[in-house]
């Protein structure tokens, strides 16, 4: 096909070229055997002239069409106006005319510089420019170019100018002047048709073919005026009438490119956005400023069962008649056009050509010299719209939290109770990626969507840490394709942390029960050790003696502590729930620490200013617990020259909670020591029970809440105690 279009291209430059050539011939033998012998300045003024015009109309195209003109064409026609310029000294110097009197050389050095700026501007726009743009006003462009001009011919009439150097040719002699000016035009000429040779079957602002044609032209004219040596020469006339055959050439390269490929783009232009709205899934309409119907795309006349030749051309008023059999209940188009308003939907009925009325919601957009019109079926519309319903229902009536993403993984819906569980509205969540969903509620697990079931965790935006399964199912289309995915999440957080309690509170009751006898024979010989050590202390009259007597019994009785706790781990003792306030508390165990000889030597810090909450909880157990977590933080800060201690209390609105972190400076914990915190019997103290943050553990968890640990090695631990609070509801009914 391609090779087609070049052999075509190239049978066209012949033939062009031939037909030209041989008019050329007839045409110069005709003028030289009737014109040229009796009228030769004036037959020579008209050829001249007629080349001129065809310069400066050539110039004219380019000079209105400037701004979208390219920079090889802007060169050749403020080329072309230069050389016109000189073409006109020629003429007026030419001798037989009988005008001017000087030296007959004259006009062929006009002649020689006209020739030599056309094909200089002709081979310097042979090389790509891309789409370089010079920003240079015309008008300075103009200013430079008959500036040039006129300089130039002014050296070259003054005997003693520049050019004088370069022009001392003899009109008689073929000088090596003359030779080499000749030489530079033909080599010129033959070298730019080398550079052009690829394009003369481009199309373009520029036709390649007419200007190729010209430049073939120029070798023969060149050739002509290098041989002559009088004006009487069949030559002169060859010539001449060739130069009038490379002007128009030259004037057709930029005019007829410069007008047919404005209008060859305008109409691909319109090709193209016809196909574009026609590929568009929505009736379009378009009036002209006459309103009258101009244009409608495929879609329209597949909706309305019209074929659209039939209705362009039609006005408004007839346009109204052939969709409305009456006006009730429908609108005008016309009175529509009248009171127009771009924000404005219109919902009206049009009859089919079958006859069947279809209700349709219309916008009309107002364009440049007419209007738009688009049109949508709300049948179909109210059908996806009922359909978007009917998912959202089912989906909201699924208990478990679930939403729907596309084959990108971008989230397209989610259900009520995935906003509950991560707090994150389906307007938030719509048309986010699932691994930025992801990175932002901090989950961890497999970062896979896939079929199987996935154990995972995430935090949601109130803070909680929930414990979650999850499992995709691939939405299909009619041909079994997946279009999508619905993602289904199972809470796991409370049945994991009803399975650690119970699991927990199994070993707590088996190693309770395991040790309740020894514990009891144990309280026996305690019992026996306090009875004596006390006897001993009341009849001794030694000190020393008193005084081991004392020790014995302090001793007995921090035992007999160890072993209640131990025994509470087999029948823990039930939480007594009242009413608090929360301030109170932080209050109360301020005193304590301040006052505790624990302390001492560790700078403390308390950073609350809350409003009063109050909290249902076992007051006494709430203390042990936050005491405990601040006694084992004083432990770990033991061997720190700069100890501090930190206790920040405060109130999550959100979920309405109120947390206490107790944070320290000590030697903190690995990972692996972290994943063991809470669980009996394990302690890095040395001499520990590894049962005080286990029993803390169970106490906030029989109150509705849990303790986060955060630690790093090196640089400290901070314990978060979270407790639910009372809501108004709550708090009158224990009021």
């Amino acid at each position: 096909m391609r090779e087609n279009v070049k052999l075509n291209g190239v049978n066209f430059f012949y033939v062009e070229l031939l037909k030209f050539m041989i008019f050329t011939v007839v045409a110069s033998s005709l003028i030289y055997k009737f014109l040229w012998k009796n009228n030769s300045g004036l037959v020579h003024s008209v050829l001249e002239l007629i080349g001129v015009l065809f310069g400066v109309s050539l110039f004219f195209i380019v000079w209105n069409k400037y701004k979208d003109s390219p920079l090889s064409c802007r060169v050749i026609s403020f080329g072309i106006l230069a050389s016109t310029i000189i073409d006109i000294l020629h003429i007026y110097y030419y001798e037989p005319l009988g005008i001017a009197f000087g030296d007959r050389n004259m006009t062929l050095k006009f002649w020689i510089v006209g020739s030599l700026i056309d094909i200089t501007m002709i081979f310097v726009a042979s090389f790509d420019y891309g789409d370089v743009k010079v920003k240079i006003k015309r008008e300075l462009y103009l200013i430079i170019t008959l500036a040039f001009a006129i300089l130039l011919g002014y050296e070259i009439i003054g005997t003693n100018g520049i050019a004088h150097l370069f022009l001392n040719i003899n009109f008689k002699e073929l000088d090596g002047i003359r030779i080499l000016h000749e030489f530079t035009i033909i080599s010129l000429a033959i070298l730019s048709l080398i550079r052009y040779r690829d394009k003369i079957n481009e199309g373009g602002y520029i036709s390649y073919k007419y200007l190729a044609l010209a430049l073939i032209t120029m070798i023969p004219i060149e050739l002509c005026f290098t041989r002559y040596k009088d004006f009487e020469s069949p030559l002169v006339v060859y010539g001449h009438v060739l130069n009038v055959l490379y002007c128009y050439f030259l004037y057709k390269s930029i005019f007829q490119s410069s007008i047919n490929y404005t209008y060859e783009q305008l109409n691909n232009a319109t090709e193209r956005l016809n196909e574009i709205l026609d590929s568009i899934p929505i009736a379009i309409q378009t009036y002209d400023s006459n309103l009258r119907l101009d244009f409608a795309n495929r879609e329209f006349e597949k909706m309305f069962c019209y074929n659209r030749d039939e209705l362009i051309g039609l006005d408004i008023k007839e346009i109204d008649k052939a969709f409305m059999e009456s006006n009730e209940g429908k609108v005008s188009l016309e009175e529509e056009f009248s009171n127009y308003d771009d924000s404005k939907e219109i919902i009206t009925a049009y009859k089919l050509k079958n006859g069947r009325d279809l209700k349709i919601n219309m916008k009309i957009i107002k364009i440049n010299n007419g209007f738009l019109l688009t049109i949508k079926d709300t049948g179909k519309e109210q059908e996806i719209n009922n359909l978007h319903i009917q998912t959202k229902t089912v989906l909201n009536s699924m208990q478990s939290p679930a939403f729907i993403c596309d084959n990108k993984l971008r989230i397209l819906s989610v259900n009520k109770a995935f906003v509950d569980l991560t707090g994150l509205s389906d307007k938030k969540v719509s048309g986010m990626e699932i691994s930025l969903l992801a990175n932002f509620l901090n989950y961890t697990g497999k970062k896979v969507i896939s079929t199987e079931k996935i154990e995972g965790t995430i935090t949601n935006i109130y803070g909680v840490e929930k414990k979650i399964i999850f499992q995709a199912s691939d939405i299909l289309n009619i041909y079994g394709k997946s279009i999508g995915k619905v993602i289904v999440i199972t809470d796991m957080t409370d049945f994991k942390d009803r399975q650690e309690q119970l699991l927990h509170k199994e070993k707590l009751a088996l190693l309770g029960q395991m040790g309740a006898k020894i514990v009891h024979e144990t309280r026996n010989f305690l019992t026996t050790i306090k009875g004596c050590s006390q006897l001993i202390e009341a009849i001794a009259k030694d000190d020393k003696v008193i005084q081991y007597a004392k020790r014995i019994n302090c001793n007995t009785d921090e035992v007999n502590g160890i072993i209640s706790n131990f025994l509470s781990l087999s029948k823990p003792k039930k939480a007594m729930l009242e009413e608090i306030s929360f301030r109170d508390l932080l209050e109360a165990i301020k005193v304590t620490i301040e006052t505790s000889y624990l302390f001492r030597g560790i700078r403390i810090d308390f950073n609350y200013k809350i409003d009063d909450r109050y909290i249902l909880c076992d007051e006494s157990q709430m203390k042990q617990v936050i005491l405990n977590i601040c006694k084992n933080a004083a432990e770990a800060m033991n061997e720190m020259k700069d100890a501090k201690l930190i206790l920040e209390a405060g109130i999550t609105e959100e979920n309405n909670s109120v947390y206490i972190k107790v944070s320290d400076n000590g030697i903190g914990m690995d990972k692996e020591t972290l994943n063991k915190i809470g669980t009996a019997f394990f302690t890095t103290k040395q001499g520990g029970t590894g049962l005080g943050l286990s029993v803390c553990y169970d106490i906030v968890r029989q109150h509705g809440g849990y303790i986060k640990v955060n630690s790093k090695k090196g640089i400290g631990t901070t314990f978060t105690i979270n407790l639910p609070g009372l809501e108004e509801e709550e708090l009158d009914q224990v009021i």
